[in-house]
């Protein structure tokens, strides 16, 4: 696109909308002043939000516009009355839309119903969306995967060659494995099941390798956090088949050890080093932001959170926890992640009878920013922990009653 006068989303920006873009540059600037009159790094901030620092410079730069979720989120982190979120709607609706309407624009511009740039837009619409799942809202994240899925069936059904065809049905493929991980964060089961299928299929109807075994993981991720273990490795024995050193193939491996792992079975080192073994057999990923790409750190939190179910070396298991705490704090991203550490940290901690260090990891995971129907589980059986070891603490009693507060509050109905 560079250097090129007609491209429709440099017209759209430059000069038919310039109350756009002064919009988000007024909010970039009004963000950095806030963060110099408070003495904090846009890293700082990223992770309290928390939020991807890539992103967060962009907006810091004018260069992108956040959602008014985030913009209220900034507003509250760093106390600004209300000015950063007073701004946000003046970014996000309106003028350009979505970035659907610029794909949309991108499409009509090109000769044919459908051409590469098109294709290359919507790919790396689904890219950033995969690199925003660890912070992002799973509603809304969930809801704009969704308007994505559709958008890409439509042109399913108008004029495109064999081989766009086929990377509709990839690119839908990876839209409907999004959506089964953010309906089952926000407690939607039925929905996430339903998504989960339909990866297996678009997957299958493209002959994508990667796709079909990636849902053989997601479902063998709905098996763990719902207690179901002996299906979880069947399911992970059985994606491996699709993908053996693929980034499923290594994440498969350690789904099978947490599955071998709750129960204790002694299987669990063996899954462990395979999955290393796989691990090392492929090369570091370039962008390891993605949801769906596997790196050595999140080996690392697999290793953590199996040892810390298996009670077996508790040392070891708090030597690999601080370690992903570490690596988070350096990535200032994957807030998810970090919370399901902390609670690790707790669960190591009231074992050990240190009831002041599992209330802190304790509280610091239960204020999640971004709920999760895998980490609340967790947190409760850190709750259940202390109030075994602490029977009628207040505090311990305390944290119960947040939890549970959670929990409804994310999964309506359930007791």
């Amino acid at each position: 696109m560079e250097g090129d006068a007609r491209c429709p989303l440099r017209e759209a920006a430059g000069s038919s909308h310039p109350k756009l873009v002064q919009a988000m540059t007024d909010l970039g600037s009004e963000l950095r002043r806030l963060l110099a009159e408070r003495g904090m790094s846009l890293r700082g901030l990223a992770r309290h939000v928390p939020c991807d620092s890539g992103n967060l410079s962009k907006i810091a730069r004018g260069q992108r516009r956040p959602s008014p979720e985030l913009a209220a989120r900034l507003d509250e982190a760093l106390g600004a009355g209300g000015r950063l979120a007073a701004l946000a709607p003046a970014v996000a609706p309106g003028a350009l839309g979505t970035d659907l309407d610029l794909i949309e624009m991108a499409r009509r511009a090109e000769a044919s119903d459908l051409g590469s740039r098109t294709l290359e837009l919507l790919s790396a619409a689904v890219d950033g969306m995969c690199r925003d799942y660890p912070g992002a809202s799973a509603a809304a994240l969930s809801a704009r995967a969704g308007q994505h899925l559709q958008y890409v069936t439509q042109l399913l059904g108008g004029r495109v060659t064999l081989a766009q065809h086929r990377e509709l049905l990839v690119i839908a493929g990876w839209l409907s494995a999004l959506i089964a991980c953010t309906c089952h964060d926000t407690g939607d089961a039925v929905t996430a099941r339903t998504a989960c299928r339909m990866t297996r299929q678009f997957g299958s109807q493209a002959a994508h390798a990667a796709l079909v075994a990636w849902s053989f993981e997601i479902a063998a991720w709905f098996a763990l956090v719902e207690g179901r273990y002996p299906e979880t490795v069947a399911l992970s024995e059985a994606g491996v088949e699709h993908a053996e050193v693929m980034s499923a193939g290594v994440q498969l491996s350690l789904q099978a050890a947490q599955g071998h792992a709750r129960p204790g079975d002694t299987r669990v080192g063996q899954s462990l080093q395979v999955g290393r073994a796989r691990l090392d057999r492929r090369p570091a990923p370039e962008h390891p932001g993605p949801h769906f790409v596997f790196d050595s750190a999140k080996y690392e939190f697999y290793v953590a959170t199996i040892l810390t179910w298996l009670g077996s070396d508790d040392a070891a298991a708090e030597a690999h926890a601080r370690e992903v705490v570490r690596q988070c704090g350096e990535a200032g991203g994957w807030p998810t992640r970090l919370d399901a550490t902390r609670l690790n940290l707790g669960l190591l901690a009231a074992r050990r009878g240190d009831l002041d260090n599992a209330i802190s990891h304790s509280n610091a995971a239960l204020w999640l920013p971004c709920r999760s129907a895998e980490l609340l589980p967790r947190a409760g059986e850190l709750c259940r922990a202390m109030a075994d070891r602490y029977p009628g603490e207040h505090l311990v009693d305390k944290d119960g009653q947040e939890l549970g507060g959670q929990r409804r509050a994310l999964l309506p109905g359930v007791p």
